[in-house]
């Protein structure tokens, strides 16, 4: 029996690696990264679940949507972000399959809890930073319900609170607020500099009870009688909380917090009274069944590495030498206004998209603490960037590049800085074995001995679509939206990117409707592209014409008889013309892309037949360094057409030696809202070498698998054979590596 308070029980001190202050998406990500890697790491985390806005607490994610943004989510196709982030995404998306539900913060906890290198623990608020000649030396936390006393010391530590507060604590520089528009030359910054940020939301829960119910709300609420008072914030979805729920922009949302909660409450009541009592929403048998405790703020404190990243190095995809990460986000600033905003409350149409820019490691360490990384919302960029770094899986990838950047720290005893300065390229590398992607950025490893290898595969499948299943007018016709910032550009012409692997086009066949009463002139031309975004057509090749008769699914064949750039990408331009409709399919083909009419990419293209044929997804593809569809497909995939088993097959003239062998599958990263495993993705294999069975994998469902031996292997011939997908016809594979550890 214990009668005597005993501090030193309730006192826990841990000596690490690497600590991770802040358990959001960024945190956790962090945290497994650097764990895998061999380093002791600490992660405290002030919530009693991972995921910060994305988290149970939260509700940012309803049913099977998670609220997990990133580069792919408007306007940058086969753009998700692979590495930790979609090895934890795959997860949730099986697991909502297998009848969980909100599920995401338990997804994460599972994670951390798989790592033995990880202490960590919930409900822990750091309060104390000390610091020794420019570097933090410890962190302490208070664990709430349990009295503990949590002290983490360490070689590196992580910033993911979000707010900055270990940077902040610790005497790093550290900006909030808007830059004035001279400082970077950004026509999104305000005239003269403020501390106004982006606000914080708050989200909620409603259901149908069944029978009529009424809601009085607070007097406190406030009111808002007509839709005139809520512009641009639609409200049709009953069930779930609204994203433009905000305020505190004009507040500090560090400091005011609590206020700014009780506002978002006055606000929420505001807006249910609005549904429910004025107006007819259909929202007579609703009532709100959860409210979160605690609000997601977008912006707060950012902490200034070696570099700022601003508006012009995303829009113009600047070319940084130290990338590690990516983001492509639109640059989304939402007004500080909130909710009591007229604008749209969102950044203000028209949204400005940037293609897939790289972020430099210079951003994501502390310009004057030499052990200090930041990888969430608070890396060093302007209040404008800013817009489109904040978003949680833009955050992951630099979490997983801050980390492994701490293992190199730790490594070499060297400070961050230095490992940019004199380690980058080791770096890089390191990401990209993980299975990071970083843009323009190949894997080149000298023991990946499958660079050295001959490949070939049982059966390729060439640029051939399946039937059709829609159609594109090529006349466009006036766009109803209810999404302001979905704004159609000015030319809505048709057009089409494809690669090729040959040096000749001799005909390209498109399926048409002709809805008119008489035969009417269909013109299309040729051009070079100079990258995946390039539909301009000013790099023009040849025009050709043909007659489109009346009538339904006619082939019309467009003659080209030219000769092109080897391994050329080429975009079709079909020229607007009224009652004509072209068939498109919805068949996944990484490495095309259909020109958007709006702010968002699909899986769909136009549907074509080219002569002759294009074979640009062949074997030797899956040894190219490069793990996903770019300017080429970088994949092999089978002939569907073709029975499983397929086999892909490596040989070397001499015997090797290995002991690893990683595989990166397709889980088809254009896609945003999944359920359950990618269709594409290869679910059960084997592999043999010399014709020895190694192993055999049923059931999976995750894009990057490692594939490690106790005994080292002897052998001059691998190969991977594919028992059958998660249901696509044909298998696929981005990449192939085989080495010894």
């Amino acid at each position: 029996m214990r009668r005597k308070y005993d501090t030193k029980y309730f006192r826990r001190e841990y000596d690490l690696d690497l600590a991770v202050i802040g358990g959001g998406v960024a945190g956790v990500t962090a945290a497994i990264t650097a764990a895998r890697q061999g380093l002791k790491v600490g992660l405290m985390q002030n919530r009693p679940v991972y995921g910060g806005p994305s988290s149970s607490e939260s509700n940012a994610n309803e049913g099977s949507y998670l609220c997990v943004n990133g580069a792919s989510d408007y306007y940058n196709r086969n753009a998700r972000e692979t590495g930790i982030i979609e090895e934890m995404k795959l997860e949730f998306y099986k697991k909502l399959e297998e009848g969980w539900r909100r599920h995401w913060s338990l997804v994460l906890r599972d994670f951390v809890k798989r790592e033995s290198n990880i202490t960590s623990f919930l409900n822990c608020e750091a309060y104390d930073v000390q610091t020794e000649e420019n570097k933090i030396t410890q962190v302490t936390g208070r664990v709430s319900g349990s009295e503990l006393t949590v002290i983490f010391r360490a070689k590196q530590f992580i910033d993911a609170t979000g707010d900055s507060f270990i940077g902040a604590a610790a005497g790093a520089e550290f900006r909030m607020g808007r830059e004035g528009r001279d400082e970077f030359n950004e026509s999104l910054a305000p005239e003269s500099p403020d501390t106004y940020t982006q606000g914080t939301t708050i989200m909620f829960r409603a259901i149908d009870t069944g029978k009529p119910i009424k809601f009085v709300p607070p007097e406190w609420a406030m009111k808002f009688k007509s839709d005139d008072d809520l512009p641009y914030r639609i409200h049709r979805n009953l069930h779930h909380g609204y994203w433009w729920l905000e305020s505190g922009g004009m507040q500090d949302t560090i400091a005011d917090n609590e206020d700014i909660y009780q506002d978002l409450l006055a606000a929420l009541f505001g807006v249910w009274d609005h549904i429910k009592n004025y107006g007819d929403h259909g929202a007579e048998n609703y009532a709100i069944d959860w409210i979160s405790p605690f609000a997601g703020k977008r912006e707060s404190r950012r902490l200034i590495g070696d570099h700022i990243l601003t508006q012009k190095d995303v829009i113009t995809n600047r070319q940084f030498k130290d990338v590690v990460a990516y983001g492509g986000w639109p640059v989304d600033i939402h007004a500080p206004e909130g909710i009591l905003g007229k604008s749209h409350p969102g950044s203000a149409p028209p949204m400005l998209f940037p293609k897939t820019y790289g972020i430099p490691f210079r951003c994501l360490y502390s310009k004057n603490i030499d052990n200090l990384m930041m990888p969430g919302r608070n890396i060093s960029a302007s209040h404008v960037a800013m817009g489109t770094t904040r978003v949680m899986a833009t955050c992951a990838v630099c979490a997983q590049a801050t980390a492994t950047a701490a293992v190199l720290s730790c490594k070499y005893n060297k400070t961050p800085r230095k490992i940019g300065s004199e380690h980058i390229e080791e770096l890089q590398q390191l990401l990209l074995l993980n299975d990071a992607t970083l843009p323009d950025i190949k894997y080149t490893q000298s023991n990946n001995l499958t660079q050295y290898a001959k490949v070939t595969a049982t059966s390729s499948m060439s640029l051939k679509f399946p039937e059709p299943d829609k159609v594109l007018s090529l006349l466009a016709e006036a766009k109803s939206t209810d999404d302001p910032c979905d704004i159609p550009p000015v030319d809505r012409t048709r057009a089409q990117i494809f690669p090729t692997n040959s040096n000749y086009i001799e005909s390209i066949t498109l399926r048409m409707n002709n809805c008119n009463s008489h035969p009417v002139e269909v013109t299309t031309n040729l051009s070079l592209a100079q990258d995946r975004y390039d539909f301009s057509g000013k790099n023009k090749l040849k025009e050709a014409t043909q007659l489109v008769p009346i009538g339904t699914d006619i082939s019309v064949t467009f003659n080209f008889d030219i000769k092109i750039l080897d391994n050329a990408l080429l975009c079709l331009i079909i020229n607007p013309v009224a009652g004509i409709d072209v068939q498109t399919s919805s068949y996944s083909m990484p490495g095309l892309y259909l020109k958007p009419d709006g702010c968002y990419f699909d899986n769909t293209n136009i549907w074509f037949e080219v002569e002759p044929a294009q074979n640009i997804f062949d074997p030797q593809n899956t040894v190219n360094g490069i793990s996903r569809a770019e300017e080429k497909t970088n994949m092999w995939i089978g002939d569907p057409q073709v029975a499983l088993p397929q086999s892909l097959l490596l040989e070397w003239e001499t015997t090797n030696e290995f002991n690893c062998i990683d595989l990166i599958f397709d889980t088809n990263l254009n896609k945003i809202n999944k359920y359950g495993a990618a269709p594409e993705c290869i679910k059960n294999y084997e592999l043999f070498a010399d014709g020895k069975l190694l192993l055999k994998v049923e059931n999976n469902y995750q894009r990057f698998k490692r594939h490690c031996f106790a005994n080292t292997i002897k052998a001059s011939k691998l190969e991977l054979k594919i028992i059958g997908t998660n249901g696509d016809q044909a298998p696929r594979i981005y990449e192939v590596r085989v080495f010894l550890k």
